[in-house]
């Protein structure tokens, strides 16, 4: 067998739905995605479990679920049996991704903006890293020479600016520094397709996940914050942001030969959400969670920050990361608030998967392995069976062990495996304080910063030489694209990947060709390499910004 002499485009839209981007196709209003599907084949893309950006695109790159590869949300424990919770960066991925994969076999990869890609991989290629990049101060770019072009052909390279609070005023603001990212990113991917030599080029664009975060309510008249004049104004921010990356995607595809083999795709999807679930408050009412001590009830911003905020916002960020590091807020929020010695199991990450504090696991665990099944089964029927006390509807949609979603599990994977039902999400008591929001003191639900939230519908359109056109997907999901990728270049598929190559895509001819195979590698994944005080700063200063802590 040979190598196919393919080469492949990956186009991320990130929270891509065909909710919203169907009728939009229907209207004529992607007229780029519309011609990519009519000679190609495409379907829903099922994310990740959990539905987050950094489990998501890392299954993404390396074809394996979060029990496998290890990052499983944007913080927790990275150690079994460890309190101690630390920010995930690439580095602590288990498995390797898709270009370095490449690499071995002697292909070449340009990868822009990928999430959960710093620090960069040192591939055969180009790589800029992506959302989890702490500062510009970073090593984000390999080769490391290779960023003063990057800065000179963007203008300076950007990363994220988000308002924390978005105020009606800010909207306007904050749409156009998302406009201003995306066009950051474009031109640095418009540079390297005419730069570079590549077999596979990889960039994402994250504007419609920012959009449908923050957007979703001036579109939906069932959401809490509807009304009519914001709607009038900011009703068509989630659209514009879907056909902007159509446009971005036409005047790329004019920069690529025809024969080149594209594929867009989402790391999951989207729709609104209209109540954070105070998950912690639960466990602890239940006696399953024991605090260290009583709760400071959620405070409104106290007046430094409501000051703070007629300062131009560069101006903020920086008082903000220096004030958080004075105060001892460069990691993430840990376990510290809760008293281990009485607890039973506490929620980890930002999502809110489940721990036991096993004995002899934990290092003040309290429950016996006798008793670990029998708890984990008591706690998965009453998870779902928490109702919205408004509307009777379920919190929680799923809950499984975690050896039922994973079929390979790091030893720090969570025990318990949440799926939050769709208009719902985990919100946490820090949250609440920083964010000001003060709901009853037993409440289950209150309000949530965002206004549209993940859904596990993802998107993935697949067009070339070798592509079946009109064809859909067989239960596709995200752990499928890596291997799919790599038999679309006529490497052999990794023995270790989870996901399938999705064969019901490609043609008879080229399956005859290339029929898909599979090997071992050998690839060192390199020791983990936490991030510094500074750059942990950074990144919850910036995770704070976007609403995930």
């Amino acid at each position: 067998m040979t190598q196919s002499n393919n080469r492949v485009m990956v186009f991320g839209m990130d929270g891509a739905t065909f909710d919203i981007m169907q009728p939009l196709l229907d209207a004529g209003r992607l007229p780029n995605l519309a011609r990519l599907i009519a000679r190609g084949a495409s379907g829903t893309l099922d994310s990740s479990v959990p539905e987050l950006s950094p489990p998501a695109w890392t299954s993404f790159m390396t074809g394996v679920t979060p029990g496998a590869h290890g990052v499983n949300d944007f913080f927790g424990p990275v150690e079994a049996g460890s309190y101690e919770t630390r920010f995930f960066n690439a580095s602590y991925r288990r498995r390797p991704p898709l270009w370095s994969l490449l690499s071995a076999r002697g292909r070449r990869s340009c990868v822009l903006n990928v999430p959960f890609t710093f620090p960069p991989d040192p591939i055969n290629g180009v790589m800029v890293s992506g959302m989890d990049t702490p500062s510009l101060e970073s090593a984000f770019v390999h080769p490391p020479e290779f960023r003063e072009e990057l800065d000179r052909v963007t203008g300076g390279y950007r990363l994220e600016r988000v308002e924390r609070r978005l105020s009606r005023r800010a909207v306007g603001r904050y749409a156009r520094s998302i406009e201003e990212i995306t066009e950051n990113r474009f031109r640095a991917a418009a540079h390297l397709l005419g730069r570079e030599s590549w077999d596979l080029f990889v960039v994402v664009f994250e504007s419609t996940d920012r959009a449908q975060h923050n957007f979703w309510k001036f579109r939906d008249p069932a959401h809490p914050e509807y009304n009519a004049r914001d709607h009038a104004r900011y009703g068509e921010l989630v659209e514009r942001a879907y056909e902007d990356l159509d446009r971005r995607l036409g005047e790329l595809l004019a920069l690529v030969p025809e024969d080149v083999t594209l594929c867009v795709m989402s790391d999951h999807g989207f729709g609104p959400l209209y109540k954070g679930v105070r998950l912690e408050h639960w466990l602890a009412r239940e006696g399953y969670l024991r605090r260290a001590a009583a709760p400071r009830a959620p405070r409104p911003p106290a007046l430094r920050e409501r000051l703070g905020a007629l300062l131009p916002e560069p101006a903020r960020r920086l008082a903000r990361a220096l004030l958080g590091r004075r105060g001892g807020a460069a990691l993430p929020p840990g376990l510290e608030a809760f008293a281990m010695a009485g607890t039973q199991v506490f929620p980890v990450g930002g999502y809110g998967n489940l721990v036991i504090n096993l004995q002899g696991r934990q290092p003040q665990g309290v429950v016996p392995e006798s008793e670990y099944e029998p708890l984990r089964a008591r706690l998965i029927a009453a998870l779902e069976g928490l109702r919205d006390p408004d509307t009777g509807a379920r919190l929680i949609e799923r809950v499984w062990r975690r050896e039922e979603v994973y079929p390979h599990c790091l030893a720090q994977t969570p025990d318990i495996i949440i799926r939050w039902s769709p208009g719902y999400y985990c919100v946490g008591e820090q949250e609440l304080g920083f964010l000001g929001i003060r709901p009853a003191p037993d409440a289950l639900t209150t309000a949530h910063r965002w206004s549209g939230n993940h859904l596990p519908n993802g998107v993935l359109m697949l067009a070339g030489p070798d592509i079946v056109p009109g064809a859909g997907f067989d239960e596709a999901a995200i752990i499928d694209v890596a291997p799919t990728l790599m038999a679309l270049l006529g490497e052999p598929v990794p023995s270790h990947m989870d996901g399938r190559v999705l064969t019901e895509a490609l043609s008879a001819d080229f399956l005859a060709r290339h029929p898909p195979r599979t090997a071992d590698y050998d690839l060192d994944i390199g020791e983990t390499r936490p991030f510094s005080e500074a750059e942990s700063a950074c990144i919850n200063e910036r995770l704070k910004d976007l609403g995930y802590l």
